[in-house]
């Protein structure tokens, strides 16, 4: 990824957890590690219906819903 990218990255990330402390803020992304990174309890969703809610630490490293654990290692969502 190209250095501006990786910049405006990580401050999109900071502005999230900066929003966090003092407000409810909505984030909608397919990037997994900035969910990871910037989320405390975020929420799944599927255009099949799933949905997931939940601690990041479980969610990534034991999720509810076989297809999160999909998505969060990548198995899934790579080819949208």
């Amino acid at each position: 990824m190209p250095l501006p990218c990786v910049l405006m990255i990580a401050r999109i990330e900071g502005l999230v957890c900066e929003l966090n402390r003092s407000s409810w803020a909505a984030t909608f992304t397919r990037l997994m590690q900035l969910v990871a990174r910037a989320r405390q309890e975020p929420a799944r969703f599927d255009p099949g219906g799933s949905v997931e809610f939940g601690e990041t630490g479980k969610m990534f490293a034991d999720p509810e819903c076989s297809r999160t654990g999909s998505r969060v290692t990548g198995r899934i969502g790579q080819e949208s």
